[in-house]
């Protein structure tokens, strides 16, 4: 499109110098949606709360690939007792955020996970089943099947559970 030049009292202006305005009231419109989404990104997502109190031991259970029933022993267990590191892995699994809804594809899943059972000075526990692969859910031993958190997007809690089998 070639523009033509007409004199008028404001000085000199592209005839077609309407299409510049759209342009830009058009990119001030993106970069408004772009500094939105970035503003909204940076909102806390709702976090589940999987851990209460302040349990003085963890137990992790490591069970590796499942095939058949009834599934295999764990192939390894260890408790630990530091209070700094039970105190890391509550707070790692209380960070975790929720598990998505709807459905999800979860490749690698081969069956491993982990069972994390915190106790407490009363002698209460609260266990965590914890998916090693795949989707990577975590949610309460009780219903392995049901998860709460997703550890998928934030692989702390893995981290440190696979760091208590190094």
């Amino acid at each position: 499109m070639a523009l033509e030049w007409s004199a008028g009292t404001q000085g000199s202006t592209p005839r077609g110098s309407k299409w510049g305005s759209r342009a830009l009231l058009a990119s001030a419109v993106v970069l408004a949606g772009v500094v939105g989404l970035f503003f909204g990104s940076l909102r806390n997502p709702p976090k589940a709360t999987l851990v209460l109190g302040t349990p003085n031991a963890v137990t992790v259970a490591r069970f590796g690939p499942t095939a058949g029933f009834p599934p295999p022993p764990p192939d390894h267990v260890v408790t630990e007792t530091n209070s700094s590191t039970v105190a890391r892995l509550v707070i790692d699994a209380n960070s975790l955020p929720l598990f998505p809804s709807g459905t999800i594809n979860c490749p690698f899943d081969d069956g491993s996970y982990y069972q994390v059972r915190f106790s407490y000075a009363d002698g209460d526990s609260r266990s965590l089943h914890v998916e090693r692969r795949g989707c990577q859910g975590v949610g309460f031993a009780e219903r392995p099947d049901y998860s709460v958190a997703w550890s998928a997007t934030d692989p702390r809690l893995l981290n440190g559970l696979d760091a208590l089998f190094r």
